[in-house]
């Protein structure tokens, strides 16, 4: 579907967009045959593998009668060794705690840091920063901190409850000792919105839902150094998914014949916040399937 939305848009469009991919089970040995196949069909499409979820807070609760998805499962390893081998990023969701664990520490921390230090090669971007809903330590920076200190592959994702729960006091500022995290690896963090297909309401398009998940960021930006907000902002972000892209053509019969320019097959969706449902585009929005 990712693929399917990309190869639709023109040149001008294409480069502003850096296609991943994931779905696949993380306890499966033979999902690198997916990610084989996806990548041999479009090798100059993909920039990174993710999100791959992995331990999830409640999601992980509702699979403790079967494997547990986690960064160090065995089938991980292929993951991994493929994202080196084709030299693609990988981008991972994995809780650092227990959800509702209060005891302190970080039950799962280890689990990553096994991995980085098993594939140093690998450039891993640690989704939320390890944080779910209720998975979360007060001096969870300290630990960050750490991890960024002893891991030089490793990269930190700020999105998502992470920002409001964690990152932010009750008063919506952005606490100290997190500005002093980010300002000491500025160059190993990145910002996002983690919003899934809900960038306008439904009927009223004067709103932008995207642009508050990243405006947002801004009260960081303005504590930093010039030098620092920039990279967390979009400058990181720019390394390590367009820099040295040669991003394939598709119009005017330019480029290889797999990245024509092509009508999409799937139906526009996006996220209803209202009703809770995804409602395709040319059918329940309006007359002309826009939004």
């Amino acid at each position: 579907m990712v693929a399917d939305a990309w190869l639709a848009l023109g040149d001008n469009e294409r480069k502003r967009f850096a296609p991943c991919f994931a779905s696949f089970d993380p306890t499966d040995c033979a999902a690198t045959s997916h990610l084989s196949r996806m990548y041999k069909k479009y090798p100059k499409m993909w920039r990174a593998v993710g999100e791959i979820m992995c331990r999830h807070d409640d999601l992980t609760t509702m699979l403790m009668d079967k494997e547990v998805p986690r960064v160090n499962h065995p089938a991980m390893d292929r993951v991994f060794q493929f994202c080196i081998d084709v030299g693609l990023p990988a981008l991972v969701h994995h809780n650092a705690d227990r959800v509702g664990d209060l005891e302190g520490g970080w039950g799962y921390k280890g689990e990553v840091s096994e991995m980085l230090k098993k594939y140093p090669d690998l450039k891993l971007v640690w989704v939320h920063a390890g944080v779910s809903r209720r998975c979360a330590e007060p001096n969870h920076y300290d630990m960050i901190d750490h991890m960024l200190s002893e891991h030089p592959n490793l990269g930190v994702d700020i999105s998502w409850v992470v920002w409001e729960d964690v990152i932010c006091d009750e008063k919506g500022e952005v606490k100290q000792q997190w500005v002093d995290c980010v300002q000491k690896h500025h160059t190993r963090f990145y910002i996002g919105s983690d919003n899934v297909a809900q960038f306008f309401p439904i009927k009223d398009t004067t709103n932008n839902l995207l642009a508050a998940n990243i405006t947002k960021y801004w009260k960081l930006f303005e504590r930093l150094t010039p030098e620092a907000a920039e990279n967390v902002a979009y400058k990181n972000a720019y390394r390590m998914y367009f820099e040295n892209w040669d991003v394939p053509t598709g119009e005017g019969g330019k480029g290889e014949r797999r990245y024509m320019r092509q009508d999409p097959m799937y139906d526009t969706e996006c996220l209803d916040p209202a009703a809770g449902i995804f409602v395709p585009g040319d059918k329940e929005l309006d007359t002309h399937g826009k939004y």
